[in-house]
C-alpha cells in the first residue's frame, strides 16, 4: 500500500504516535510469541520411542535403551533388561516428564531432557 507519512518532521503530527504505539504493541506481541513453548512429546511407533522436543527436532531411541537408562530405585538390574522390552503405556506428566510402564513389570518417569540426553548419546558415534 502507500505510506501514509510521506514527508515532514517525524515529530509531528498525531499519525506518527499511532505508528509508534502500533510498533510498540507489534514488539510485545512478537515477544509473547518468541517465549511460548511446544511441549515435548514421547510416542511409540514402529519399535522405536520417538522424541519431539520443544524446539520441535526429532529424535529416536529404542526402547531397551532408554528402559536401562532408569535411574529409580527400582531399576536395580538395567544390564538384565533384555532386546525386547517395549513401552506398554505412556503418559504425558505435566510438560516437563513421561511416564512409561514397560513389558517387563517397570515402571519409569523420565524427564524429557534425560530422554534427550539418551537419544543423542546412543545417537553418537
Amino acid at each position: 500500500g502507500d505510506h501514509v507519512v510521506l514527508s515532514g518532521d517525524q515529530n509531528d503530527g498525531d499519525i506518527v504516535e499511532v505508528y509508534a504505539e502500533i510498533a510498540e504493541d507489534l514488539v510485545k506481541e512478537t515477544d509473547k510469541i518468541a517465549l511460548q513453548k511446544t511441549p515435548a512429546t514421547l510416542n511409540y511407533e514402529d519399535d522405536t520411542l520417538i522424541l519431539t522436543t520443544e524446539q520441535g527436532e526429532t529424535l529416536s531411541v529404542s526402547p531397551p535403551v532408554l528402559r536401562k537408562a532408569c535411574g529409580s530405585a527400582g531399576n536395580k538390574h538395567p544390564d538384565m533388561v533384555t532386546d525386547s522390552v517395549k513401552p506398554e503405556t505412556i503418559h504425558h506428566r505435566g510438560n516437563y516428564a513421561v511416564s512409561i510402564a514397560w513389558s517387563d513389570g517397570h515402571t519409569s518417569i523420565f524427564p524429557f531432557d534425560q530422554i534427550e540426553a539418551v537419544a543423542r548419546a546412543a545417537a553418537a558415534p
